[in-house]
């Protein structure tokens, strides 16, 4: 999985304390993926946890075969939690 990275991304994910090294765990650790309904730019919503096991969102915008740009990303909700517990367990 690759990124698309520039200065406009790196700064939007910075303000919420999200840096390209946290995309990139979340990515290899244990991501779930699920469409982006909210209306926004992302396609795609990419829940997981980062090296230390804190669950993040990130939106992402399919660029093409394996290539994306995060849109934004934040520490996840509860609602976010539940949707990622619910799909590692459909994957145990």
């Amino acid at each position: 999985m690759e990124f698309q990275w520039d200065t406009a991304n790196q700064s939007h994910l910075a303000r919420y304390r999200v840096t390209p090294e946290v995309v990139r765990e979340v990515a290899s650790v244990e991501p779930e993926f699920f469409l982006n309904e909210g209306g926004g730019s992302g396609t795609h919503m990419m829940i997981g946890p980062d090296e230390s096991g804190h669950l993040y969102t990130i939106i992402l915008l399919e660029i093409g075969s394996d290539l994306w740009r995060p849109i934004t990303g934040w520490s996840s909700d509860g609602p976010e939690r539940a949707m990622y517990r619910q799909e590692r367990l459909r994957h145990d």
